[in-house]
């Protein structure tokens, strides 16, 4: 009885220090897996940060081709043309910097088609000599346009209202004062005119015109010591 009560004994002691070690290498095991468990986060943060994702849906239409080549904040690494929402990206010297200011109305033009836009951001290029416009469209879904297509963007300095106008022409080419060939009956007489501001179809008269008047607005260079011909 003696033995099997010593025996008992250290079946219990072994029990007990069975739970202790069980007690402790589940305690180790929960601390490696929340070590593992941290280690995973950490990479899953690492490789969100690496990550470059599209606020919007679309198709990509160029890629930073160079692997391994140091970019900065701000550096385009991919070009994302959108399904439903479209921008101009456009260029001219800086030579116009002056002139050009966030929110002017801009018209951008695609063969018969035209809409209106306003300058968002205004950028110089990596070369210096150039600025880079980007435009925002006044209706985002731009009907009748697409990705890459070519354009025509007018950017509007000034606008007038309720001004004499005409036909933009090689004769108006030049501002300020020209002379210009007025029809009258079977002649064109060479005429003194005032020209104003000017967009990509139209040249404002300021003075020498008046509605009705009929001129001739293609090159007349080879006349300009005839003060009038005579039209057949």
């Amino acid at each position: 009885m003696k033995r099997t009560r010593v025996e008992l004994e250290q079946t219990d002691a072994e029990i007990v220090s069975l739970a202790a070690r069980r007690e402790a290498e589940i305690e180790r095991l929960e601390l490696e897996h929340s070590i593992l468990a941290a280690q995973r986060a950490e990479q899953a943060r690492r490789v969100e940060l690496s990550s470059v994702k599209a606020t919007l849906d679309g198709i990509v239409t160029a890629l930073v081709q160079d692997a391994g080549s140091l970019v900065t904040i701000g550096t385009p690494l991919a070009t994302i043309a959108a399904q439903e929402a479209f921008s101009v990206e456009a260029a001219v010297s800086d030579y116009y910097a002056p002139q050009l200011a966030i929110g002017q109305r801009v018209r951008v033009r695609a063969a018969t088609r035209e809409i209106g836009g306003q300058l968002g951001r205004i950028l110089p290029d990596a070369e210096g000599s150039r600025l880079l416009l980007f435009i925002t469209f006044d209706d985002a879904a731009a009907p009748g346009f697409h990705a890459n297509l070519r354009i025509e963007a007018d950017i509007v300095l000034a606008e007038k209202t309720d001004v004499l106008q005409v036909r933009r022409g090689a004769a108006l080419d030049d501002g300020g004062v020209r002379h210009l060939f007025v029809i009258a009956d079977d002649r064109a007489v060479r005429r003194p005119v005032q020209l104003g501001l000017r967009s990509s179809q139209q040249v404002e008269i300021v003075a020498g015109l008046a509605a009705g008047d009929r001129v001739i607005v293609s090159d007349m260079s080879g006349y300009e010591n005839i003060s009038s011909i005579r039209i057949h």
